[in-house]
């Protein structure tokens, strides 16, 4: 029947593959991960056996998601009951339990339990998220719908171009007429998985986005105040040494100099220490280093700016005033 379903809606308009498969990307429902013995694999430490979460497919399954075939063959039609039975591992089950043999032809037991025919690895695929985006790819293990049938299907299905919904009303017309009695409802892109799959993570890094921007504004608030108030105490010498002949200029590289050499060091330590507190970071960022030269250089140049501004505007106005009344404001 999967095999009819399959050739059947490939009929609908804008369709470029499709297949039947227990479990999405992503789509945390039904996933889970199970048991197994492993022919010639690598000794686990003491306590630890072989896992591995489990994809039934249909042929199509890899082209449908993108998945490359890296070694060995791709399911078939013809992989059914009375078949040898064959399984797909991806690359992540291979260096998790066979990373020095050949994992083609090993044979792989209980999968379902004791007293089941054992499986034959057949080929190799490419990994795939299927936690999260920021979690590496866990083992997995692919088995022909065929050969060992499961309640809970999804109809994967890839457009030959432009928006993926617009297959929707096309894919429930053809099941509707291949079987009336098969609902078809949940339809979403892929894109839309992702995207919920990252709602949590999102919502934190959100959050702590606003705390840092709310941070980076004190910061620089209270950079400014500390140093105008600075160089505001230092209009008397100014205006001694403005009445001694100093030019206004070198007045003003004199004080932002400074300010400048007190913002750098400042600065200096505080990249330091949120180099050394990257690793509570790290597990919070995805495909973004917690060392990232963009937002390490973007955070000191608005703190230094925020230094240079502020000893530059008390000291500019201060060269402006009359040394005599300078002189007299103590």
């Amino acid at each position: 029947m999967a095999q009819q379903l399959i050739q059947h809606i490939s009929a609908a308009p804008g369709l470029r593959s499709a297949a039947l498969t227990s479990n999405v990307p992503l789509d945390q429902r039904g996933r889970a991960e199970y048991g197994f013995l492993l022919e010639g694999g690598d000794a686990l430490p003491p306590g630890e056996s072989p896992k591995a979460e489990m994809v039934w497919a249909t042929p199509g399954y890899l082209e449908t998601l993108g998945i490359p075939l890296l070694r060995g063959r791709d399911l078939r039609w013809s992989d059914v009951k009375t078949a040898p039975h064959i399984v797909l591992v991806n690359e992540a089950f291979v260096r998790r339990y066979l990373p020095a043999g050949e994992p083609l032809g090993r044979r792989i037991s209980e999968i379902l339990g004791p007293g089941n025919d054992p499986w034959e690895i057949a080929g190799v695929i490419g990994d795939v998220h299927t936690k999260g985006l920021d979690l590496a790819p866990a083992p997995l293990i692919v088995v022909p719908l065929l050969q060992n049938q499961v309640r809970w299907l999804n109809v994967a299905a890839r457009a030959a171009k432009g928006d993926p919904m617009q297959l929707v009303a096309p894919l429930r017309s053809e099941v509707l007429g291949f079987d009336k009695d098969l609902p078809v409802s949940g339809a979403k892109p892929l894109a839309r998985i992702v995207a919920a799959s990252l709602g949590e993570r999102r919502f934190q890094m959100t959050l702590m986005s606003v705390f840092a921007l709310v941070a980076l504004t004190l910061a620089a608030l209270g950079i400014y105040g500390v140093l105008a108030y600075s160089v505001t105490q230092r209009s008397r010498e100014i205006g001694i040494r403005m009445a001694l002949g100093a030019d206004s200029s070198s007045v003003l590289r004199m004080v932002v100099g400074g300010g400048a050499r007190l913002a750098v060091a400042g600065v200096g330590l505080g990249v330091l220490g949120a180099l050394l507190a990257t690793r509570v970071l790290a597990s919070l960022l995805y495909k973004v280093s917690a060392t990232d030269p963009l937002t390490l250089g973007g955070t000191a140049a608005v703190l230094i700016g925020s230094a240079l501004l502020a000893s530059w505007v008390p000291a500019r106005r201060a060269t402006r005033v009359d040394p005599a009344v300078s002189l007299r404001l103590e």
